[in-house]
């Protein structure tokens, strides 16, 4: 039932529920159906067979699918994006050339964030220009993106094919500095090795010793400073990289800089705040940024709009106070633009936007009704036969993998699912538990929704507890828990483990958790956010949505909603 039918009944239940939800301002983007090529189709199945048949019958691996909102994809495109690499190779032996200009770019960055080694050296084999900087976003290049999520293995077939080390995006982030905020000392090292520059300067007139700093990761500044960093620049602010150090409470990096011969001064350093007083900054800030966001917004918002409703609702139910007024003008401006956007927004595979969105408004309580209960009959039609169901795009960490939208799908089947259909909705979450106990997650975002999937599928409570005690380990000293193995801590990975971790048990006394509390307390901004690195490829036009960080300000929304959620878990009683 994957075919285009099945596409074209989401897309018809996508618009059902915009129309119902509307009233809330809590719409994905949705559109009238549309067409698919059967390429396109088996390409996003994985279905190899039939991307050869469809081949050797003469299917044009340059013909756009009409799938989705302009500029349409390519079949060789959707190869890409699906991560789908023997398809990939399967469409290329038959194209000439690829286009040399932001679209092939745009490929490139894609490749780059997923770390696909293998999409990126055929597309590299195959001319496409390696400095393409995309439009989307702030303009940054494969080397950029890959840099940001510490891929050394794509980052050096880039460099090897002419890659710019030296290349800032429109805010003058460099490779240098995004390697060195994910914490990957290997590709700092590799970068300084290939010429980077270590003195350069962001628009805020920061240097990449200024964001190492701020990391407390002494291994990277120590690489920094060996590779000529200068000690006692300061950015447009005023703050030098011992002010940074002294602010986040990192004594190491302080005593470094000093054996180095920083400059004496005496910085104060950060006070955390009380629980209490963190959420209530955080509640409001949150608030505000959500208002905003939807006024300006032009796509669904899978970071904004289900995680300010979900922290919104915990907030409620756990004594603090709302701005009920800035909820109700944000679900009036959702509303109204739910009915100005084009509706022509389907998505390649809309699985991820029928879990994610619908599994945070069942999180919340959002009551079931007839065009929920059409939705969840609508995402079980679109789970593959081993249990699993496809993220489409990729935006990492939050549309990563199939472990994500598997364990949503599960969540949403339990609480939308048609009761005539009970019996049927039982066994789609059982082959999703099923998929989920069989497989392994490599990242620590996918083990945490591994976990929850498991606890939300109903698998036996051993098999539970064994994966939220993997879990548990992973914690680093910091406190907080990293996106991928062995890089920095970050608040959006830190909240989401603590939350899962207490739905699944963990009590907010244990140890774990009070750790994790420390370290969100510790990394909370003065204004109330916590700023995340984000590390995906961008996909929409940059824009200024109210909300701080610049270009993670998007990634950051989400981040602080996770960590205030795991707060107030913390600090009321249930």
């Amino acid at each position: 039932m994957r075919g285009a039918a099945t596409i074209q009944l989401a897309s018809i239940i996508l618009v059902s529920v915009a129309v119902s939800d509307s009233l809330q301002g809590q719409s994905p983007a949705a559109g009238p159906p549309s067409s698919r090529s059967s390429l396109a189709q088996a390409i996003w199945n994985g279905d190899l067979t039939t991307v050869r048949r469809l081949l050797a019958s003469g299917a044009d691996p340059r013909e756009p699918d009409d799938q989705g909102p302009p500029p349409f994809l390519e079949p060789w495109e959707v190869a890409v994006v699906a991560g789908n690499n023997e398809a990939l190779r399967l469409l290329l032996k038959r194209i000439p050339a690829l286009p040399k200009d932001g679209r092939g770019g745009r490929r490139l960055t894609t490749t780059a964030a997923m770390n696909n080694v293998v999409a990126t050296r055929e597309l590299l084999r195959r001319g496409l220009p390696v400095d393409i900087p995309i439009q989307a976003g702030s303009g940054g290049t494969a080397l950029l993106i890959a840099s940001e999520g510490g891929h050394v293995g794509v980052m050096d077939l880039l460099i090897d094919a002419g890659a710019n080390v030296r290349v800032q995006d429109t805010q003058g982030d460099t490779p240098l500095m995004g390697a060195v905020r994910i914490g990957s000392l290997d590709a700092v090292k590799l970068l300084l090795r290939n010429g980077a520059d270590v003195n350069q300067r962001d628009n805020a007139g920061r240097t990449s010793l200024i964001w190492a700093a701020r990391t407390g990761r002494a291994d990277v500044v120590r690489a920094l400073l060996d590779a000529g960093a200068s000690i006692d620049v300061t950015d447009s602010s005023g703050r030098s990289p011992v002010t940074v150090a002294v602010a986040k409470g990192h004594d190491n990096i302080v005593a470094l800089l000093r054996t180095r011969g920083a400059a004496a001064t005496s910085p104060s350093r950060e006070t955390p705040p009380s629980a209490r007083a963190a959420i209530e900054k955080s509640l409001a800030l949150l608030q505000r940024g959500a208002a905003s966001w939807v006024e300006r917004a032009q796509c669904g918002a899978c970071h904004h709009r289900p995680l300010i409703d979900r922290l919104t609702a915990l907030a409620r139910q756990r004594g603090f106070a709302v701005d009920e007024t800035l909820a109700a003008v944000r679900r009036g401006r959702g509303a109204a633009a739910n009915a100005e956007r084009p509706q022509n927004q389907t998505t390649p595979q809309p699985a991820f936007d029928l879990a994610w969105i619908n599994h945070h408004f069942a999180e919340a309580g959002v009551a079931r009704d007839a065009p929920r209960e059409a939705m969840a009959g609508a995402l079980a039609s679109l789970q593959f036969p081993d249990g699993r169901w496809n993220p489409g795009p990729p935006r990492v960490p939050i549309s990563g993998s199939s472990f994500v939208v598997t364990a949503s799908a599960a969540r949403v089947l339990q609480a939308y699912g048609p009761p005539d259909q009970r019996s049927e909705m039982t066994s789609h979450v059982d082959r999703a538990r099923h998929w989920l106990m069989a497989n392994n997650a490599t990242e620590t975002h996918d083990e945490a929704f591994r976990l929850l999937g498991l606890h939300w599928s109903g698998a036996d409570r051993a098999v539970v507890m064994r994966a939220a005690a993997a879990l548990t380990k992973e914690q680093n000293a910091d406190g907080g828990w990293t996106q991928l193995r062995g890089m920095n801590s970050d608040a959006y990975i830190t909240g989401l483990v603590m939350v899962a971790l207490h739905e699944t048990g963990l009590p907010v006394s244990d140890p774990a958790y009070q750790r994790g509390v420390d370290y969100l307390l510790r990394t909370q901004e003065p204004d109330g956010s916590w700023l995340v690195y984000t590390r995906a490829a961008p996909q929409n036009p940059y824009f200024e949505s109210g909300f701080p960080h610049g270009k993670f300000q998007f990634i950051s929304f989400a981040g602080s909603c996770w960590a205030t959620m795991a707060l107030i878990l913390a600090a009321s009683p249930p």
